[in-house]
């Protein structure tokens, strides 16, 4: 793999390594139920202690966990239905949050591996609107709040999707 196949992409694994102050730091502000903002230049590694944190976080049970990345939402309704496709592998958020969309969404959620991320995606962008896209938003928090486990929801790239809109 070059160089340019790995900058700017997330480290994991054995490759990422002498971060561990700020991941007990950030563990223990979650553990106290604090909410966080991470800020820094481009290409520090954000990305890469906040997906580790997540990976410990869940690893010990005590959390669900859920990593969406705003880097390509256009609006606010296309952040909601990125909330919403992030929350799939806790299965009791995702089906609370596709209930915000309907049909649509029941329907695509059927056929998940015939229709595929990108397009279930797209089917739940169309039951968003300007008029309803609060509305489905607060649901699919509302989803996220009633877990079983508290849900630590880490947002990549919020910065980037604000100086678009």
């Amino acid at each position: 793999m070059g160089l340019e196949k790995t900058l700017g992409s997330p480290v994991e694994g054995k490759k990422f390594f002498n971060r561990e102050q700020e991941i007990e730091f950030l563990s223990a502000r979650v553990r106290e139920g604090n909410h966080m903002l991470l800020v820094g230049q481009r290409r520090m590694g954000k990305t890469s202690v906040v997906r580790e944190l997540l990976r410990r976080l869940k690893e010990t049970g005590e959390f669900a966990t859920v990593f969406v990345d705003f880097e390509d939402a256009q609006n606010p309704a296309e952040t909601v239905v990125e909330l919403a496709t992030a929350s799939m592998p806790i299965r009791d958020v995702w089906d609370r949050a596709k209930g915000a969309f309907a049909n649509v969404a029941t329907a695509a959620s059927r056929r998940i591996d015939e229709v595929g991320l990108s397009k279930l995606r797209v089917k739940l962008r169309d039951g968003v609107d300007s008029g309803n896209w609060r509305t489905k938003g607060d649901a699919v928090l509302a989803a996220y709040a009633d877990h079983d486990k508290p849900v630590v929801l880490a947002i990549d790239e919020l910065p980037i999707f604000v100086n678009r809109i």
